[in-house]
């Protein structure tokens, strides 16, 4: 590249918040923006990508970056007598790109919408047929109304399975529009003890969860997205470990730092059998789960770190988050999420189906 001309280049690519790299031919890294120095290893990097006869790929692709999909753009170009590589890497992840559109927000309500009303429509029936049981049971043989009421309880149970999917596309916008997100002080040690009691009453037996808090230690998140990606981390380990039998959940402080632990671990049994199937996915692709997308987002929009490691018999979720410190003048007081009659609580809808809860 010609001197001046790099200059320019490099003036211009350290305003951009993509990150900006330019590789000779061989895949020699030449230079690179601030941005790009934060989220980029060159020794571990898939980039530049090239075709099969060995020439630079030009266009558009995916790339997977600490649980998130990245739009990149590769472009051979010519700077004077020397060709280089030019890689811009967008700022945002895909999803983000994917849920900023106004039109894609309101289809995607729009078919929520749609979908809760059909849903709502079978679970009202079952009500109904619930009560026509109830005023009718003295006339029903026992074994033929407990197997009725099992039917019923399966059907609310595949209501719940059908009705996450919109919880957790909701959830995400929640994210792209920024409502309902602002902050407050909680004190992880009486969240986990509520978390844990609420996950216990729809469990029951399936799943044993457990929370080792030692002292009050104080985060800024908003309570209601923090039980939700808590939800989330629950099902990802239960969907990629079905084996697990505990789930245990410990708080320390390191330096000015909180870290929360999901630790799940097997004891070797056969896990039992539940009466709501495994979903069994046609294909393997590389597109990270809701589940995993709404963790992702929770630890950005609230400045905290996530990593999961797996050994054998145990897995483990582990969040970073800045200690927050000016909690001295508010009130230690913590809301309690409870199970509504009559509707489907957000624990419910997330756990129900891995435990033999019972609706009736």
């Amino acid at each position: 590249m010609q001197q001046e001309e790099l200059q320019q280049i490099q003036k211009w690519c350290q305003q951009s918040e993509d990150a900006i790299l330019f590789y000779a031919p061989d895949g020699t890294l030449l230079w690179q923006n601030d941005a790009a120095a934060v989220r980029q290893k060159p020794q571990n990097s898939s980039l530049p990508r090239y075709h099969k006869n060995g020439a630079p790929e030009d266009g558009m692709f995916l790339l997977r970056r600490g649980g998130s999909l990245y739009c990149v753009r590769q472009e051979p170009r010519q700077y004077g007598e020397k060709p280089a590589i030019l890689v811009q890497i967008h700022s945002q992840p895909a999803d983000d790109l994917f849920w900023s559109d106004a039109d894609k927000q309101h289809e995607t309500e729009n078919r929520i919408a749609a979908m809760r009303q059909k849903i709502f429509g079978i679970s009202n029936a079952v009500s109904g047929l619930y009560q026509t049981l109830e005023e009718n049971g003295d006339q029903i043989p026992r074994m033929v109304l407990e197997e009725q009421m099992e039917q019923l309880n399966i059907i609310q149970g595949n209501c719940c399975r059908l009705m996450r999917p919109s919880v957790l596309w909701l959830e995400q916008l929640k994210y792209v529009q920024k409502n309902e997100l602002s902050g407050e002080a909680l004190f992880l040690d009486r969240e986990l003890s509520n978390f844990v009691e609420s996950c216990r009453m729809v469990l029951g037996k399936a799943l044993k969860m457990t929370a080792d808090a030692e002292k009050p230690l104080c985060i800024f998140a908003n309570r209601r997205r923090l039980q939700i990606c808590l939800l989330c981390m629950v099902l990802y380990l239960r969907d990629h470990c079905p084996e697990i039998s505990r789930l245990t959940w410990q708080t320390e402080q390191q330096g000015d730092q909180v870290v929360l632990r999901c630790t799940a671990v097997s004891d070797g049994t056969e896990p039992p059998a539940h009466r709501h199937s495994q979903t069994e996915h046609l294909y393997d692709t590389h597109f990270p789960s809701p589940e995993e997308q709404i963790v992702q987002k929770f630890c950005r929009t609230y400045h905290a770190a996530v990593l999961f490691s797996a050994a054998e018999e145990m897995w483990q979720y582990t969040l970073r988050f800045p200690l927050y410190e000016h909690a001295s003048f508010l009130s230690l007081e913590s809301s309690r999420t409870t199970l509504d009659d009559g509707m489907f609580s957000l624990y419910q809808i997330f756990l129900s189906d891995i435990s033999e809860y019972r609706f009736y």
